[in-house]
């Protein structure tokens, strides 16, 4: 009965390692595509802002009151910018943290 207990506890063991590594594995991939999707959001507002200050540039006779509304949705977009990095560094650091409470659980359940 001991060695069936036993059997029965590695057998858990090696599902919840399966388990583990499988979440593993889709936290690293969303993750990933996270990040693509954070730097193609990056790239795309990076070239909107150029855009934008090299159309700005080429129109001098824009009055006073259009340079400052411009200027406020750049500072806005670029706010909208850094919270989408400072989002993709909290996925980052929250998959750090699931995978050591996984590689926890399994050594738990080891010695348990």
């Amino acid at each position: 009965e001991a060695h069936a207990r036993e059997q029965d506890l590695v057998a858990k063991l090696e599902k919840l390692r399966k388990d583990t590594d499988e979440t593993i594995k889709r936290l690293e991939s969303e993750l990933g595509e996270s990040k693509a999707e954070t730097q193609r959001a990056h790239d795309n507002m990076e070239q909107k802002l150029l855009e934008q200050q090299e159309a700005a540039s080429r129109d001098l006779e824009l009055s006073q009151e259009q340079v400052a509304e411009l200027t406020d949705r750049v500072a806005h977009l670029t706010s909208k910018l850094e919270a989408t990095r400072g989002a993709g560094e909290d996925l980052a650091r929250t998959l750090d943290q699931s995978r050591k409470e996984a590689l926890d659980a399994v050594e738990r359940a080891r010695e348990g």
